[in-house]
C-alpha cells in the first residue's frame, strides 16, 4: 500500500516525442472533480468517446467535461481555487501548468473562485468562443457562453480581469460585467453593465463556499495546507493523536459498514491518467487525500490514514 499512492503535487513526467525522437521534461498538474450532482459526463485526453465522470477522477490538461440538464459539477483547481459547471454546460482543460492554468467554457455557465492567487507568479484565464478571461488578482469570476449568441464575464468579490477578444482588450472590474456582441453592425463590440442581481446559481455557488468555509479550519498539527481534499474527512470519520504515529485519521464505521470487508484500496478502479501513469480512483466520497497523501497504517487492529508520509515530533 505504501508504494502505490500517487503524488498529486507537482511532478515532473518524461514523454517519447514521436516527431522529434527524444525525451522532453514537463511540470503537470491534476485536478479533481471534488462534487457531482445529476448526469456528468467525461472525455479524456486522446478519446474520441464520452464516459461517466466519478467524484474524486483526476483530470489533466486536454480532458473535457460536460453536464446534462438539470446538473452540476465542481471540479478543485488546488487547496483553495474552484470551477463549477452549471447545467447544459461544457469545459476543456487547455493548459495546467506550474506557470497557470487555462480553461475554455465551450458553452453554458461557470463560476470559478480563486482565493487563493498571485499573478505575478502564475496566469489563470478563461476561453469562450471569440473571447478571453485573464484573471488579475483573487475573487469571483463567472461566465455566461449562449452558443451562437452570446459571451458575458462577469466579476465579483474584489475580482478583477482582463478580457480580450480580436477587436478589443480592456480590464473588468469587480462589480461589472461584459457582453461580447456576435451579430449586426456591433458586432465584435462590448457591452458594460453593472454586475447582475445574484440568480438561483449564484445562491446555490454561495451556499457551497460557505460549506467549505466550515471544512478549510487546517490544522497543522493533523495536517499541511498542501494537502487539498483533506476538507472532506471530518464528515466521514475521527482524528486521533498516536505515538507511533503521531496524527492518524480513521472512517467512521457506519461509512464502511456500506463496503464488504472493507479496506484500502480494494473498491475503486485503476485508471490510466497520462502522464502519471495507473492511479487509483477510489469509490469512497472521501478518497482524494487518503489515497493521495501519506499512508495507510494498520493500528490497533483497524484501518487508519496517516497524513505525514513520516512520523515527527513537534
Amino acid at each position: 500500500i505504501l508504494f502505490l499512492t500517487l503524488i498529486t503535487a507537482n511532478v515532473v513526467a518524461y514523454t517519447d516525442d514521436e516527431d522529434e525522437g527524444e525525451s522532453y521534461e514537463e511540470q503537470a498538474r491534476v485536478v479533481r472533480i471534488s462534487l457531482i450532482k445529476g448526469e456528468v459526463t467525461l472525455k479524456r485526453k486522446g478519446n474520441t468517446d464520452w464516459e461517466r465522470a466519478r467524484v474524486n477522477f483526476p483530470l489533466v490538461e486536454g480532458d473535457t467535461v460536460s453536464t446534462d440538464r438539470e446538473s452540476q459539477l465542481e471540479l478543485q483547481i488546488d487547496a483553495r481555487n474552484f470551477v463549477r459547471l452549471g447545467s447544459n454546460s461544457m469545459l476543456s482543460i487547455q493548459t495546467l501548468r506550474d506557470e497557470g492554468v487555462a480553461l475554455s467554457v465551450i458553452e453554458g455557465l461557470a463560476s470559478i473562485r480563486l482565493a487563493k492567487f498571485d499573478r505575478d507568479k502564475e496566469y489563470f484565464e478563461i476561453d469562450a468562443p471569440q473571447s478571453t478571461l485573464a484573471a488579475e488578482r483573487t475573487g469571483l469570476y463567472r461566465i455566461d457562453v449562449v452558443r451562437g449568441s452570446r459571451v458575458r464575464f462577469t466579476v465579483n468579490d474584489g475580482g478583477r480581469a482582463r478580457i480580450y477578444s480580436e477587436t478589443s482588450g480592456f480590464a473588468l472590474r469587480s462589480g461589472r460585467a461584459a457582453e461580447l456582441i456576435n451579430d449586426g453592425p456591433s458586432a465584435g463590440d462590448w457591452e458594460m453593465f453593472a454586475a447582475a442581481a445574484p440568480d438561483s446559481w449564484d445562491d446555490w455557488v454561495v451556499e457551497r463556499e460557505r460549506y467549505l468555509a466550515q471544512r478549510f479550519r487546517y490544522d497543522t498539527d493533523r495536517y499541511d495546507s498542501y494537502v487539498w481534499g483533506a476538507e472532506d474527512l471530518d464528515a466521514y470519520g475521527n482524528w486521533s493523536y498516536v505515538n507511533d504515529y503521531g496524527w492518524i485519521w480513521r472512517p467512521h464505521t457506519t461509512v464502511i459498514n456500506n463496503y464488504n470487508n472493507w479496506a484500502p484500496y480494494r473498491y475503486g478502479t485503476w485508471t490510466w491518467v497520462w502522464p502519471y501513469g495507473w492511479t487509483w480512483v477510489g469509490y469512497e466520497p472521501w478518497g482524494w487525500a487518503p489515497y493521495h497523501y501519506g499512508r495507510w497504517v494498520y493500528y490497533n487492529n483497524y484501518w487508519a490514514w496517516c497524513p505525514r508520509s513520516h512520523y515527527y515530533r513537534h
